[in-house]
């Protein structure tokens, strides 16, 4: 089910990609590679925040970091608060862009246009399929 939610600030800290949509793909893969091998091993969330900048995406993977921890050598990206279109997916990986799309559709059939940003929370070091819960700013 998807829902408007209030969403605080977060914060995500890890590997940085700009790249054009199709070439996401392939480089997401990669960063999240270099994240998992080399931010800590502790029990924060895995996250990757996402933010459309004209015809690119600026994308950071990484572990979600709210309580305003720093870690050397790493980009630390802001998620603006506010409201959000909200849904928590329990298929696959593969089925997340899809997902995303549903609440993008859902926002504008709503009268609500989606904005730039979106959040993944839910990412796991060893590749498992998991709940992921998937927010999109409004604009």
């Amino acid at each position: 089910m998807i829902d408007i939610v209030q969403m605080p600030p977060r914060i995500v800290i890890g590997v940085p990609v700009l790249a054009p949509f199709d070439h996401l793909s392939s480089l997401v893969p990669e960063a999240w590679a270099t994240a998992f091998s080399s931010l800590p091993d502790d029990d924060r969330d895995f996250a990757e925040a996402s933010v459309r900048v004209g015809d690119r995406y600026h994308e950071v993977v990484g572990i979600l970091a709210d309580d305003g921890a720093r870690i050397d050598g790493f980009v630390h990206a802001l998620v603006p608060g506010g409201p959000y279109g909200h849904l928590r997916h329990e298929g696959t990986r593969a089925g997340i862009a899809a997902a995303f799309g549903e609440i993008e559709a859902w926002l504008r059939s709503s009268g609500r246009p989606p904005g730039a940003a979106k959040l993944d929370i839910g990412y796991r070091r060893d590749g498992s399929d998991t709940v992921h819960d998937l927010f999109v700013s409004l604009a």
